[in-house]
């Protein structure tokens, strides 16, 4: 929602830049701009800025509309995937192996199933860190669980 603020805001107002433009404009002391060319980049930033309020709108009706929970039975756990609507369904006993994983602050346990496929369960689909926690337990008592820190990418 503060993205849609936000660059709504940027982007109304490079609309009413590219609009009212007589001037020339110089892009961080570096790079001179003639009226024309200010005029065009305004509408470029203007342009822009529509885009991600699109994305940032279309990103807030998935979070509102889609299933991600996360769904443990004694049978099988269903991983929310993404923008599908379809969870990945895994039976508990085709489970080969658990990963934890660490992007950043970001904590993640990859399921990996006996044909390699699998999925990653970010630590923020568990109710509480104590349900995290008790799930990687419960499933590392009967598989092997290797730690993956990744390095992060910011």
């Amino acid at each position: 929602m503060l993205g849609v603020l936000f660059f709504g805001a940027g982007g109304y107002l490079c609309f009413q830049d590219a609009l009212r433009n007589k001037s020339g404009a110089i892009i961080d002391h570096i790079i001179p701009l003639s009226p024309s060319q200010a005029t065009v980049f305004y509408w470029v930033m203007a342009a822009a800025s529509i885009v991600l309020v699109l994305g940032a709108l279309f990103g807030l009706y998935v979070s509102l509309v889609s299933q991600g929970r996360l769904v443990l039975t004694t049978t099988t756990l269903s991983v929310p995937r993404g923008l599908s609507s379809q969870p990945v369904v895994i039976q508990l006993t085709n489970i080969a192996t658990l990963q934890l994983l660490q992007v950043g602050r970001q904590l993640f346990i990859r399921v990996i199933t006996r044909n390699g496929r699998g999925a990653d369960i970010s630590k923020s689909y568990f109710a509480d860190a104590s349900a995290f926690e008790d799930f990687k337990t419960a499933r590392s008592s009967r598989l092997s669980v290797t730690t993956h820190p990744v390095a992060s990418i910011f």
